[in-house]
Order: C-alpha cells, then structure tokens, then sequence
C-alpha cells in the first residue's frame, strides 16, 4: 500500500482481515512472497471511498481468488504506535478456488484446528484465536507492535 493512501484517511490507516471458512470447516490462509510474514489471514488496506466489508471482500479475492460473505464482526484493533486500525471479521466461502497473485505465493485452506500451529507471527495467530473464540459480541483491542504486546483487551459491551 502506498503511503498516499494513508495520508488520504487523516493519518490513520484502515485495513480488515478475516478467518475465511468453507463448509468442510478449514480456514484459508495465504503465504506472502515476503519470506518474514510466512502464512496469514486474508485481508489488507482499504482504498478511498470503500466500505470495510467492500474491501475486505476485495482484498480476499485479489489475494486468494476466492470470493467470501463477511459473516460477522469479530474486534476492532488498534496499533497504539501507528494510528493503524484493523476490523477484524468472519467470513465464508462464496465461490472460487485458491488462486495465487502478486500478494500470495501459496493459498490454501486448511482444517481449522491447524490455524494457529500454521500462523507463526503472533499478532496474527492472536487475530485468528479471536475469531476463534468468538461468541457474539465484538472486542477492542489495543496492541503495540514493538515489541508486539496487547496493551488492552475488553468485549464491547461488557461492563465488567
């Protein structure tokens, strides 16, 4: 992503990722070309004038070919550190077949109980165990990535 485009949203930067499923029950990942990120959550930056599911919607197929329903909203995090802000949601499969483009190297689905094992970066193995856990109601979290760290965790709507 250019950084014009964060410029374009006020300093802030706005990106949505996923835990994608199919009806077998396994999870989609893809493998950068970039060999420090190994395999992630679909997903990525949104353009101007895009809504969040419009774009992640956008982003999982232009990484992995394969074209998701945004199913529910699982979190919104925040980068304490670079005024980032990433939705973080669930989604099913709709059509298509893992694909590769100029973002993935390798994208395939795997059983759902190999996510985590596979995702070795652990803001990302963090992102997927969310949406794991999920059990309705949306979560705010607030992490630094230097070193990577959750600095806050609350369920919205948990008064406790």
């Amino acid at each position: 992503m250019s950084d014009n485009l964060h410029l374009r949203f006020a300093g802030f930067s706005l990106s949505a990722t996923a835990v994608v499923r199919n009806k077998k029950g396994e999870a989609l990942v893809l493998r950068s070309p970039n060999p420090n990120r190994g395999w992630e959550l679909p997903g990525g930056a949104l353009e101007e004038n895009e809504s969040v599911t419009s774009g992640l919607i956008r982003e999982t197929f232009e990484e992995t070919g394969i074209r998701i329903a945004v199913t529910s909203l699982v979190g919104l995090l925040c980068n304490a550190e670079a005024s980032r802000y990433i939705f973080l949601f669930t989604g099913e499969r709709v059509s298509g077949e893992p694909t590769t483009s100029i973002e993935s190297e390798e994208v395939k689905w795997i059983p759902e109980a190999n996510l985590l094992e596979t995702l070795k970066r652990q803001k990302i193995r963090d992102r997927a165990r969310f949406c794991l856990e999920f059990k309705g109601s949306p979560r705010h979290i607030v992490f630094q990535n230097k070193p990577y760290k959750i600095l806050e965790d609350r369920v919205l709507g948990d008064d406790e």
